[in-house]
């Protein structure tokens, strides 16, 4: 009997055991709780901001896909920045109606001080189309705008759009100069200015557009040489614009002098290849010259000669 109630005696106090350090081990883990809840840095509220995907340099004509939404801590808010939606921030819906609330609102606005990858987009550095001065902030530095009039044919039927790149080709007759062989005019075609944008469409600086328009009138982006050059051609000939591909080849850039309409027409070239050539003097020379290469030159017999010198 003695050795019964012993062992219920061990069992009751073993129970009891038990039951207190539970109760102290659910003690500490509720005060070690307690302790990492006060410990947590509470995250600031934040908000999606508008910035630039990559660096923009000055000048830029900027699309939406230039810009990216990033988040943003909401104190660190600044009043100009665009904020996705507007929500949560007062100072920032303060002038909503004054700035742009989404990236399409930015099409065709030019950069006017470089803006670097992250940074907000703020309407302080760009330049909307139509404001005074907007041209000059789209030209690089010592860069002119100069403007040339296309059709449907010289405008690649309006294809070409602003910040396109072109190439400016020439084509002009060649007047056959006195004394020279052959029996007629020339004409020639070349690439006098190669390589550069395309600024606007008569005043239009958005490449955004939904339909295809000729416009009348395109502003190329130039040199001051080559601002000077295009003057010139244009009082030389016919004016028109080549598009470029985005794709750079290497080979295809290599410069040819000019195309000849005998290079185009196979015609012209039989013609030029059966006219036969004779050797003529250049200037008069005296029985007992010793003849030298720059006193002789071959040219075309022309029709009604018969070979004989005059």
């Amino acid at each position: 009997m003695a050795r019964i109630l012993l062992i219920v005696a061990a069992l009751a106090v073993a129970g009891v055991t038990a039951f207190l350090v539970k109760g102290y081990l659910q003690g500490k883990e509720a005060e070690i709780a307690e302790n990492g809840k006060k410990n947590e840095v509470k995250e600031a509220p934040k908000v999606m901001v508008l910035v630039a995907l990559n660096d923009l340099p000055a000048g830029t004509i900027v699309n939406p896909d230039l810009f990216r939404w990033q988040s943003w801590p909401e104190e660190g808010l600044a009043e100009d920045y665009i904020v996705q939606g507007l929500a949560g921030k007062e100072k920032a819906k303060k002038d909503a109606k004054e700035k742009p609330a989404k990236p399409e609102d930015l099409t065709g606005w030019a950069v006017r001080r470089g803006i670097a990858a992250g940074q907000p987009i703020t309407k302080k550095r760009l330049q909307k189309p139509g404001e005074a001065g907007f041209l000059g902030g789209v030209l690089g530095p010592g860069m002119r705008a100069v403007s040339v009039s296309i059709n449907a044919e010289s405008g690649a039927a309006g294809f070409i759009l602003p910040g396109d790149r072109v190439d400016v080709v020439l084509t002009q007759q060649i007047r056959k100069a006195a004394g020279e062989s052959g029996s007629r005019d020339k004409i020639i075609s070349e690439t006098v200015i190669a390589n550069v944008r395309a600024l606007a469409i008569d005043q239009t600086f958005n490449d955004f557009e939904e339909h295809t328009r000729v416009g009348k009138t395109i502003t190329l982006e130039l040199t001051p040489k080559q601002a000077e050059g295009l003057a010139v051609a244009k009082r030389m000939g016919r004016i028109s614009l080549s598009l470029r591909s985005l794709v750079r080849d290497p080979k295809v850039e290599k410069k040819s002098a000019f195309t000849s309409d005998e290079e185009v027409s196979r015609y012209l070239r039989g013609r030029a290849s059966s006219v036969p050539r004779v050797l003529v003097a250049k200037n008069k020379l005296p029985a007992g010259t010793l003849l030298r290469d720059s006193d002789i030159d071959w040219q075309q017999l022309q029709p009604g000669q018969n070979g004989k010198g005059s």
